[in-house]
């Protein structure tokens, strides 16, 4: 999508989570991608807009492909377990976080403007 709109990766920042990204958003404008029921209500109180146009709705699910079970190591059976629970969802809606001592994600967010 970042090609496609040619966004220059100057403009591009990373952050640790979609609620990172969304709220550096909020506090300074830019653009990020984010998946509509983390943001429902923020749209609705006017903190956020949808920006439409070629190339920007995707529509789609999210899958997990592993090796067998028998020949995964156990964090990715546990991964694979925790995000077929509804606390997976709770845990991607903006909250207000932990400690960064208790929280080292490995998973990135890139934000343009």
């Amino acid at each position: 999508m970042l090609r496609g709109l040619a966004i220059p990766e100057s403009q591009q920042r990373i952050f640790q989570s979609d609620a990172a990204a969304l709220e550096e958003v909020m506090r300074v404008g830019g653009a990020t991608l984010a998946i509509g029921f983390a943001v429902a209500k923020d749209l609705a109180a006017g903190r956020l807009v949808h920006v439409t146009g070629p190339g920007l709705d995707r529509a789609g699910e999210w899958c997990v492909a592993t090796l067998a079970p028998s020949a995964r190591q156990p964090a990715v059976s546990e991964l694979v377990g925790f995000i077929s629970t509804p606390r997976c969802i709770q845990a991607m809606i903006p909250g207000s976080g932990v400690g960064v001592t208790r929280f080292r994600p490995k998973v990135h967010v890139t934000l343009w403007s």
